[in-house]
């Protein structure tokens, strides 16, 4: 942050038209600087607040015609519609030539005439590949694409994989290193022959296993008045339904007995 001296400070406040009354013996840098508008208004501020002022206090500024604000935005294609002047900052209210009502810092709108939407899209196309080096990409994985145009990473695009198959991908998804579903369902069963021996992994016993033994693993379901019971499968939505859908008492459950009681859950 740039420090002003105090003769600097004077010619600042002369140019909107205003008079410094801080002395200079009682000047501290950064500090509020009282000061006298030409309209007589005498008011309190600070430098950096009191630069971005097109002129003298609030009132004054308020007052202002905004031709300053109205030509940047007819020069961009967009309309002036307000101004606000903030602690920190002044802010315009505009529409922009999309259509789009935004508010933004002047120091903002001054570099990017338009609202956030048509900024992205601006910075989009600078960055964005051509049809060709597209082309050439899928050229590299022994792919050939079909569509004609290309707008961004994640526009579904017509292709022919290597597996001969055709079908649409993502650019993003190819970069990534995917393909067609044709070509996945190949390496999976390939990564499961060498891993498993087999084409599934639920076909190999120790997966067999584990979902055998996930699936009767006890859980603990805890009743709304503390007690803790042991629960399997789907037990715990049961009780859950018996006791806060169907408001039967705790007591009147019975959890542990020799019988079997069935229940169906829908989709289970």
């Amino acid at each position: 942050m740039a420090i002003y001296k105090y003769i600097d400070i004077i010619e600042i406040f002369k140019s909107k038209k205003c008079e410094i009354l801080t002395l200079e013996k009682d000047y501290v840098p950064l500090m509020t600087l009282d000061y006298k508008c030409e309209c007589g208004n005498i008011g309190k501020v600070k430098l950096k607040n009191f630069k971005l002022r097109t002129n003298g206090c609030k009132k004054c500024f308020n007052k202002n015609n905004n031709e300053e604000y109205i030509k940047i935005c007819e020069k961009n294609g967009c309309k002036f519609i307000d101004k606000y002047l903030e602690k920190t900052a002044v802010k315009i209210k505009f529409k922009c030539k999309c259509g789009e009502i935004q508010i933004k810092k002047i120091t903002q709108f001054k570099n990017l005439t338009m609202c956030t939407k048509c900024t992205y899209k601006i910075r989009s196309l600078g960055r964005r590949h051509t049809i060709e080096y597209v082309k050439q990409e899928f050229e590299k994985k022994n792919c050939k694409l079909l569509s004609n145009e290309y707008t961004g990473a994640f526009q579904s695009l017509d292709y022919i994989c290597s597996c001969g198959n055709k079908t649409t991908i993502r650019y993003n998804d190819l970069q990534n290193g995917y393909k067609c579903r044709k070509c996945k369902l190949e390496r999976t069963i390939a990564t499961n022959l060498e891993k498993y021996g087999c084409e599934f992994a639920v076909q190999h016993i120790s997966i067999l296993h584990k979902i055998f033994v996930s699936s009767h693993k006890w859980k603990i379901y805890k009743f709304n008045n503390g007690k803790e019971v042991k629960v399997q499968g789907y037990e715990h939505l049961a009780l859950s339904l018996l006791e806060n859908k169907h408001k039967i008492k705790q007591d009147d459950i019975i959890t542990q007995f020799d019988n079997e009681i069935y229940y169906t859950f829908i989709k289970k």
